[in-house]
């Protein structure tokens, strides 16, 4: 469930930053467009004509129909029928998300609270006995030695008594009273959470505006007066599909409206694939990696829609490729993931994206430290996961997966690299006791000069060595022949 809470909170905060930026944006855009910007309602008007006239069955069209009725009901239901409209309303929905976040916090808190406190319940009365031995005890330096040997219980009984006493002052424990408010918590947890569904339900509705805009704005939108407007549809091939339904349903379209076909003008898609390619570049610059500087809002739809542009023009750029849009696609991607552990919390939770190692680490720690969570909770165990390696590289606590732990010994271990040879070669001396000049033979595998050793007469002071050409050169016996009997050197 607090995995699950978390999640939809995020979701619903990114939604409504979103969606201010949009309608910044439009705003501004709206502005240039003065004095006969088209407002939102002949916008998705203006939409839903062109998806009706692009539905070429009769259950299409009827589905387009009901959408469009949904949409207009929806709008007029809340009242939103310009921009402002619209900022006003997800100005009420943050208002209320920030209010209910910080209710969802305060149980969700509290529900940790009575968690910890029926762990320490259970640690209280496992060690109790082992109290109760250090109780019985009257002499002092027995009393010490007692208290070495179970130090670790006896410092865990006693934070669970402090604890435990903290909540009941009496000292009478009762935990079916904090049974039935840990149950009275869920139930208002649970109605909570549905009240965020349902903000973030109305955010869906919000964004299917704000997609219908967009679908149709871009060029539309930045027209400077109402000719300009008419001039654009007319030049948009997707507007003949309006004409020949009109002649279908036997309905006149004036020549002054439609205009001349003229050939497709591919500038601003050339454009807004430029500003879409500087967005990406910023991102990885400048802008940290926050999504709020793409066009599209989250990097997922700026690639989508740049492959969509891509396939749209005739003539391909020379300063994009598809294999730069796919270059974009893999550096924008996060690469590092944290996955946080706790017992009691579901096992694993708060999985999060980083793009750098040490932001991702530092995350790690700070689930263990409890430092990333506002009421300092703790949890048992965190791992980094490289997801451009398939792999994890860093575990932090308890972290009970082995598969984990496996990957990260591996990384830890150094790789087995064959030992570099400096023997240059073996030799083999007959005497070494011999005065004067010694009578010495090379050879260049260990078996010929080994052959030669043995073929040699046990009566003289033989000797097997190699010959070091690296670091300090110079020869070395490891065998030699003392007595009648072969000798290892250990020098």
């Amino acid at each position: 469930m607090i995995k699950a809470t978390n999640a939809l909170i995020r979701e619903v905060k990114k939604k409504i930053a979103l969606l201010f930026d949009w309608i910044a944006e439009a705003k501004a855009k709206a502005e240039l467009a003065k004095p006969q910007a088209p407002d939102l309602v002949s916008l998705l008007n203006a939409y839903y004509t062109q998806r009706k006239a692009g539905a070429y069955s009769q259950k299409g069209k009827i589905s387009n129909l009901k959408e469009m009725n949904e949409t207009f009901n929806y709008l007029r239901a809340n009242g939103i029928y310009t921009l402002e409209d619209l900022e006003s309303h997800v100005n009420e929905h943050s208002s209320t998300t920030e209010s209910l976040k910080k209710t969802l916090d305060g149980q969700t808190a509290r529900m940790k609270e009575i968690k910890r406190l029926y762990d320490y319940s259970a640690t209280f009365q496992s060690l109790k006995p082992v109290c109760d031995g250090l109780q019985k005890i009257k002499f002092e330096k027995s009393r010490a030695k007692y208290k070495a040997e179970h130090a670790d219980e006896l410092k865990m009984f006693y934070t669970a008594r402090r604890k435990l006493t903290e909540e009941f002052p009496d000292g009478k424990v009762d935990m079916k009273k904090l049974s039935d408010e840990y149950d009275e918590l869920e139930q208002a947890h649970n109605t909570t959470y549905g009240e965020f569904k349902t903000v973030r339900d109305d955010l869906h509705r919000l964004w299917k505006v704000k997609s219908c805009v967009d679908t149709l704005a871009y060029p539309i939108f930045r027209a400077e007066n109402r000719e300009n407007f008419e001039r654009m549809l007319s030049q948009d091939e997707r507007n003949h599909a309006v004409r020949v339904d009109a002649q279908t349903e036997e309905k006149p379209v004036t020549e002054d409206f439609l205009g001349k076909t003229e050939p497709r003008d591919y500038t601003p898609e050339y454009q807004l694939l430029d500003r879409l390619r500087m967005d990406c570049e910023y991102f990885l610059g400048a802008g940290q990696h926050s999504e709020k500087h793409l066009w599209a809002g989250n990097r997922h739809a700026q690639i989508a829609k740049m492959r969509e542009l891509y396939e749209m023009i005739p003539d391909k750029p020379e300063w994009l490729t598809p294999e730069m849009i796919n270059s974009y696609e893999e550096r924008m991607a996060p690469r590092y993931l944290v996955a946080a552990y706790h017992h009691f919390e579901n096992g694993f939770d708060d999985k999060l994206d980083y793009y750098t190692l040490e932001e991702a680490e530092k995350a790690a720690q700070g689930y263990v430290d409890g430092t990333m969570e506002d009421d300092g909770f703790k949890y048992d165990g965190a791992a980094v996961y490289d997801q451009q390696e398939h792999k994890c590289i860093r575990i932090y606590g308890d972290y009970p997966d082995e598969k984990a732990h496996a990957q990260v010994r591996a990384s830890a271990e150094p790789e087995q690299q064959e030992p570099e040879h400096f023997i240059d070669h073996f030799y083999v001396a007959e005497d070494i006791q011999k005065r004067g000049a010694l009578d010495i033979k090379e050879y260049s595998s260990f078996d010929d000069a080994l052959r030669a050793y043995y073929a040699l007469p046990d009566t003289q002071r033989k000797a097997l060595g190699a010959m070091n050409t690296r670091d300090l050169p110079g020869s070395l016996d490891f065998v030699q022949c003392v007595d009648g009997k072969d000798t290892i050197i250990q020098d």
